[in-house]
């Protein structure tokens, strides 16, 4: 059984959006979570608050949450 593909994606927090959701996909690598997470907080500063998370086929796990530029808890 082969693994199923992973990444990270960076999308606005909140309820479960829609499809207008605005959501970025990045490659599960080193400079792929770098740049998500600096995304995140550049896109946190000027819009509503951004997760980032990591997707695995049908399931994902949110690893950070961001607001207005800062890392805050993330709620489950």
């Amino acid at each position: 059984m082969a693994a199923a593909a992973r990444s990270y994606v960076v999308q606005d927090a909140g309820p479960r959006a829609g499809p207008g959701e605005t959501q970025i996909e990045y490659p599960y690598t080193l400079r792929g979570i770098e740049t998500a997470l600096m995304d995140a907080v550049f896109r946190s500063i000027s819009g509503p608050a951004q997760i980032v998370k990591v997707v695995s086929g049908d399931r994902s796990r949110v690893i950070r949450r961001y607001e207005h530029g800062q890392e805050v808890p993330v709620t489950p």
